[in-house]
């Protein structure tokens, strides 16, 4: 099957119209209606066309391949694809872990719900900050008043007061 130059050349014409005007809009944040969808999901009409484009015209797109400026044209063409792939580091270079949630709601409590948790006593665990020279007044207090907003600080507090995860599982059991 021959795939005819006179239909997918003006598809490919028309689809690149809409991805056009779209993306800019999109770009600019001024789209409106169905611009978005549109633009998303006409995308695969724009691959159609195009593929069908470059197989009708297969000789030429040898012929511009086989240059240097046609090689050097695609190859920072997926050379670009392939750092667009690239995410680059969160805030402070570390990565928030997915049981950042978690980590907030304990620091956030006081240290008599934390001892409570771990299966501990309020006077164990202020005994533990004692002796990680944290000054604790009061078992009402919470991690994020004793260290700050860090999370990694809150973290590695949290891992010093709770017992190992074998062992909060005993406790909590009992």
């Amino acid at each position: 099957m021959k795939i005819q130059r006179d239909w997918v050349t003006p598809l490919t014409i028309g689809v690149f119209t809409l991805m056009a005007v779209t993306g800019i809009l999109m770009f600019f944040r001024i789209h409106r209606g169905l611009n978005g969808f549109a633009h998303e999901w006409l995308g695969w009409v724009m691959v159609v066309g195009v593929a069908g484009h470059a197989l009708a015209n297969l000789n030429y797109l040898k012929h511009h391949l086989r240059s240097r400026r046609g090689k050097a044209i695609l190859g920072g063409f997926v050379l670009l694809l392939l750092l667009s792939f690239y995410q680059p580091p969160e805030k402070g270079d570390k990565k928030l872990p997915s049981y950042a949630s978690s980590i907030k709601v304990m620091a956030e409590v006081p240290l008599s719900t934390v001892a409570t948790l771990s299966g501990q006593t309020s006077e164990a665990l202020l005994a533990k900050l004692a002796a990680e020279k944290v000054p604790a007044t009061s078992d009402q207090q919470t991690v994020q008043q004793l260290v700050g907003n860090d999370m990694w600080k809150q973290i590695g507090l949290l891992n010093k007061l709770l017992p190992p995860a074998a062992a909060a599982s005993a406790a909590a059991k009992s």
